[in-house]
């Protein structure tokens, strides 16, 4: 099968069911530049093709949270320099705020994932494990209903000789302060608020 543009995968379907999400090279020129593929979302029901990534360099890899709202996926913004570190970003739904999280490491990113049931069930069994030895989880849970891999993971890391901070939830000012310094637009009142809830 040969398609008229550098469509890739990995897929990433979003929690509802009603939109997936995949890297291509749609632009013109695709062949004789390679390295531009963005993040687009099809939408299952009408075949309609967003795309949610407009930038010079390469958006690859989108990974769709559990809840929905962001999007997170690989790239760089390409300056024409033999190599570039990937790194990972985050955005909206809906392709708004992009922001790289990792410009503050020294090597590319391959991977990423958002942690499911699995990777919370897997947490608590070497949790459990090696609770007579010295270890350090850092987790951070929102406030609310949580599924039974994710009790069962705080229950194990705060039963018995271990240490257990709870630190109260963030307030929307703090929010702001922690979005901003991450963040490569100001990170403005209400959407700091929004971030809070």
């Amino acid at each position: 099968f040969r398609s008229a543009y550098n469509d890739s995968g990995p897929l990433s379907w979003t929690p509802d069911g009603r939109a997936i999400l995949f890297s291509a090279d749609r632009h013109k020129d695709w062949e004789r530049n390679p390295a531009n593929p963005e993040i687009h979302s099809v939408d299952v029901a009408t075949g309609s093709l967003t795309a949610l990534t407009s930038r010079v360099g390469p958006d690859a890899a989108p990974a769709v949270s559990p809840d929905g709202r962001t999007i997170a996926y690989l790239g760089y913004d390409d300056t024409y320099r033999g190599y570039e570190n990937s790194m990972v970003y985050l955005m909206d739904a809906n392709g708004g705020r992009p922001r790289a999280i990792t410009t503050g490491l020294d090597r590319s990113i391959d991977d990423v994932q958002w942690a499911d049931s699995a990777s919370a069930a897997c947490l608590a069994y070497i949790a459990g494990t090696l609770r007579d030895r010295p270890l350090a989880i850092v987790l951070t849970v929102r406030d609310g209903d949580h599924s039974s891999e994710v009790l069962r993971l705080l229950g194990t890391a705060t039963r018995g000789a271990n240490r257990h901070i709870e630190v109260p939830a963030l307030s929307a000012a703090d929010v702001a302060t922690l979005a901003n310094q991450v963040a490569d637009e100001t990170v403005e009142e209400a959407e700091a608020s929004a971030l809070a809830d």
